[in-house]
């Protein structure tokens, strides 16, 4: 923006107040202290200049008072190297000022130094400051830093969820969750598979399609039958075209092979089963993807999605794609074991959340439905089985292990990731394997406080997901 329409932008914001413009020197006093304590860090000269009512609104921020304010600008300057602001010109009124500005510094998490213009306007009482509206140039300012802007869509993770979704209840609320997550994710598809419990390959598909309905985005994403058997029963058939599971692995590769300039991210949260077959018929597809897994209690032996097709996971741990694990590791605080959701919160928060459909859809249980919430509380209240959740004052509590693994995509703060040289799974032990160069990734220590926060925040406020088709 050129000083012409600045200084123009200036003067009709006090036309239109209904100001007379004039130099009013006590103001410009103000002005220039408020100024020297942003680039002096000088805050005991805040009093001298700002009113003690002193009130900023702008967006979701709000500044109340003067201490307030020190606490704004203290946190800004410390976010910065070094940051100055130069006034390049100034109009005065009686009530209001309106100054445009030159802001300059290197921010510590770019390195790299801007300068940008912008444009501030100052309300006065009794000749202090007692609020202010700025605003500047922050597409030239991050794009000097090096930033680019996309569109929203490019900015959001493709992914593809693979599941065994009527094992137990977890994968149900992670699918939800991530269908209720559009501003982070765009959904290319789902695909099922078969272990050893929820039935057969048709109950997996029926308990997904039942996650889409509810979530009112069955027309939209399309769901692919997987593997019944394992991978050491189907690999001699792959280069059959009616393998076992074909439909899902064919699909996976379909999807992996699509240009585009996002990785498509593979989150298995069942056995491996799909998505090692898919690597094994198209290796190709290699470079092109991240899985990040849903499994094991490494280092210890043992944990359901390991267990029913450790061939599968030994495929993918000796290969050269990108693998991440997102540890279980159950009965223990590092694990997605600790990620509890408390029968009480389920039923105080969950109901009636989610899209309401017009046409009921019948659960598992064979009860009629119009949201995903309802339908939440079902599976809680009729599961089998509970874990320990005693603490905290709750009777029951169920872990969301698949839902945590969503969340450390959606923000990896959440967790924390090691790289370590991938192990060897030998009759279901774990062989260390340090000089190994391939690598791998787990996931640990998640903050199981944030995870449940950002569910709940999610399933009410949700928004639907898109694809990228």
């Amino acid at each position: 923006m050129n000083r012409f329409i600045l200084s123009s932008l200036i003067i009709c914001s006090l036309i239109i107040n209904g100001c007379s413009v004039k130099k009013d020197p006590s103001h410009r006093e103000a002005v220039h202290i408020f100024n020297e304590v942003w680039n002096s860090g000088k805050y005991e000269l805040l009093e001298t200049a700002v009113h003690q009512d002193y009130l900023k609104r702008e967006g979701n921020l709000e500044i109340n008072g003067i201490k307030s304010l020190m606490e704004y600008i203290k946190n800004y300057r410390e976010s910065y190297f070094n940051i100055k602001i130069n006034y390049l010109e100034e109009l005065y009124s009686s009530e209001k000022a309106a100054v445009n500005f030159e802001i300059e510094g290197t921010p510590k998490e770019s390195g790299r130094k801007f300068k940008a213009e912008g444009i501030v306007i100052f309300q006065f009482k009794d000749g202090k400051i007692i609020g202010d509206h700025s605003v500047f140039d922050q597409i030239s300012a991050l794009s000097q830093q090096g930033y680019k802007l996309e569109p929203q869509e490019l900015s959001k993770q493709r992914i593809l969820f693979d599941t065994d979704a009527n094992n137990e209840l977890d994968d149900q609320h992670a699918l939800a969750y991530l269908l209720f997550s559009g501003n982070d994710f765009d959904v290319e598809g789902i695909t099922v598979n078969k272990t050893k419990n929820g039935g057969d390959i048709d109950s997996h598909y029926d308990e997904a399609k039942r996650i889409l309905q509810l979530c009112g985005l069955d027309e939209k994403i399309i769901i692919y039958k997987g593997a019944s058997g394992s991978f050491d029963e189907i690999k001699k058939d792959i280069k059959n075209p009616n393998f076992d599971g074909a439909d899902a692995v064919n699909f996976i590769i379909s999807k992996a092979k699509e240009s585009n300039n996002r990785k498509l991210i593979l989150l298995p949260v069942g056995k491996l089963t799909n998505i090692a077959l898919a690597l094994l018929r198209e290796p190709s597809i290699m470079d092109n993807i991240r899985i990040v897994w849903l499994g094991s209690n490494y280092p210890e032996p043992g944990e359901y999605n390991q267990e029913d097709d450790p061939t599968a996971l030994q495929y993918i741990l000796d290969s050269k794609v990108n693998f991440e694990i997102v540890l279980v590791r159950y009965d223990k605080p590092s694990g997605t074991d600790a990620v509890k959701a408390y029968l009480k919160d389920i039923r105080a928060i969950m109901p009636g959340l989610g899209p309401k459909i017009k046409k009921p859809v019948i659960g598992r249980d064979g009860i009629e439905y119009l949201n995903f919430g309802d339908y939440s509380v079902s599976l809680f209240e009729k599961i089998e089985e509970f874990d320990d959740g005693y603490d905290q004052g709750y009777n029951q509590a169920r872990a969301l292990f698949d839902m945590a693994a969503v969340a450390i995509i959606k923000n990896s703060s959440w967790a924390i990731a090691t790289e370590i040289a991938s192990p060897s799974l030998k009759q279901s032990k774990w062989i260390e394997r340090p000089q190994n160069d391939r690598k791998i990734i787990i996931w640990h220590d998640f903050n199981k406080e944030e995870i449940m926060k950002n569910f709940y925040y999610t399933m009410e406020n949700h928004i639907l997901v898109s694809n990228s088709n």
